[in-house]
């Protein structure tokens, strides 16, 4: 399992964008990839996804936010790549 963080204090920068277009590339190369959506005000990417793979939002604004992330992270470490955005 790999652990990817799209992540960053200004918004409107395009992590998102990346993080869609990382699950698209997984995607179509048939590689296991999970979301962890933790824009809380706009979760885009787990819209645009959580019909095609398993996706769930965490806020991480909080430290049960950050034990519920490391909660997955040991649930699929054999299983899955997570993308975090």
């Amino acid at each position: 399992m790999a652990l990817i963080l799209f992540h960053g204090d200004k918004g409107g920068t395009g992590k998102s964008t990346v993080c869609k277009a990382f699950i698209d590339w997984c995607l179509t190369r048939d590689i296991p990839v999970r979301n962890v959506d933790a824009d809380t005000r706009n979760p885009d990417v787990f819209r645009m996804f959580n019909s095609q793979i398993e996706a769930e939002q965490i806020g991480l604004k909080t430290e049960n936010g950050w034990a519920d992330l490391i909660d997955r992270c040991a649930e699929f470490v054999d299983t899955s790549n997570i993308a975090v955005n």
